[in-house]
């Protein structure tokens, strides 16, 4: 759960919240629909190392991959080992990404969804990851705010593009800052 570690501690340095919330936001949920993820090396059974007494001197070498992902040569080689995602991890994953983007008001459950039908497509794998859910009509203003006045992003073809908003989403609150 990196991403979500990353995003609280993202979330945190409020110095730069108002600016990047809608990327860090996306970025969160990119890694965790990914069928991939970087892992450091195991030292449960070293003790005595340097880096099994300063974690930070981990090497990021392993590799977990989805079992359904058919990972490249190209992509393993930088790594030691490759591992295959243990169901409960990649549930997990799917269920962290699922509430992560309901919650932060990227999508919504589609209308006439039942409770049932909800938790349904959240444990079911094969299903589609956004399966259910529609994008929202319009985002919250702080982090469309951000996105418009960051200088690398703040104009609607680089924000629809990088997939941080759709057009509606943009349109709307841009109008909603201009009437401010």
């Amino acid at each position: 759960m990196q991403p979500l570690r990353q995003f609280i501690l993202f979330a945190q340095n409020t110095k730069v919240v108002v600016h990047m919330e809608l990327y860090e936001s996306r970025m969160c949920l990119e890694c965790l629909a990914a069928s991939f993820f970087p892992m450091f090396e195991n030292l449960s059974q070293d003790t005595t190392s340097a880096r099994a007494k300063n974690l930070t001197l981990r090497k990021l070498d392993q590799l977990v991959v989805h079992k359904d992902y058919l990972a490249e040569d190209m992509m393993t080689e930088d790594y030691e080992k490759v591992h295959e995602m243990l169901p409960e991890i990649a549930r997990t994953r799917r269920l962290a990404y699922r509430e992560f983007i309901v919650r932060l008001g990227f999508s919504d459950y589609d209308l006439g969804t039942k409770k049932e039908d909800k938790e349904a497509m959240t444990i079911d794998e094969d299903m589609d990851l956004d399966a259910g859910l529609t994008p929202a009509s319009s985002l919250n203003v702080m982090k469309m705010m951000g996105g418009i006045f960051h200088p690398l992003l703040h104009n609607k073809k680089r924000m629809v593009a990088a997939g941080l908003c759709t057009d509606g989403q943009y349109e709307r609150r841009k109008t909603d800052l201009i009437r401010r």
